[in-house]
């Protein structure tokens, strides 16, 4: 008797930590989810991509373009190294934004709120599959290959802006001197 009490005792314990195995939260599922399409990895690259420095925070760029910018100080300056550690500073601050943990916790926060609980599981169970490992990869090579073009074209781009508008705000400036209001 005592052993067919146990023996049902264990099958309702495994039974029930059986079922309590697959019973992920939707916001576990959407955290899942993200791991598996490597959003993670892709911010880490936005990241990288972005410490490269690039005219946007180069103030020799800057001087070159409009010698005004600095109040006087110029790259020959004793002053001139504070510049530059001042904008290398302000370039990894503006970088360190770009912190996958905060931007992939968006998409989980968003895939959690917006699907279904079968939603997730159907996406995690294709995603988990060679087929959509194989999608997962190449997408995330698409999507650095994008970031580098971007990242080149806007370098090319806004170095030209840039020195556009630095001419154009020294102007005002010239003409506030003369004329304040």
């Amino acid at each position: 008797m005592h052993q067919k009490i146990l023996l049902i005792l264990v099958a309702a314990v495994s039974a029930f930590a059986m079922a309590g195995e697959d019973k992920n939260t939707k916001s576990e599922l959407a955290e899942k989810l993200t791991q598996l399409l490597g959003y993670s990895s892709l911010w880490q690259n936005s990241a990288v991509n972005c410490k490269q420095t690039d005219a946007t925070f180069n103030p020799n760029v800057i001087y070159k373009s409009n010698p005004g910018s600095f109040g006087g100080i110029s790259p020959s300056s004793s002053y001139w190294p504070r510049i530059e550690s001042i904008y290398r500073n302000y370039q990894l601050d503006t970088c360190n934004t770009l912190n996958s943990q905060g931007n992939v916790a968006i998409f989980a926060k968003r895939f959690s709120e917006e699907l279904t609980e079968a939603e997730l599981r159907a996406s995690i169970r294709f995603y988990s599959s060679p087929e959509g490992q194989r999608l997962v990869q190449t997408t995330l090579r698409a999507g650095i290959e994008s970031q580098n073009y971007a990242k080149k074209s806007v370098g090319s781009y806004d170095s030209e802006t840039y020195i556009a508008t630095t001419k154009a705000l020294a102007e005002v400036v010239r003409e506030y001197q003369k004329h304040p209001q």
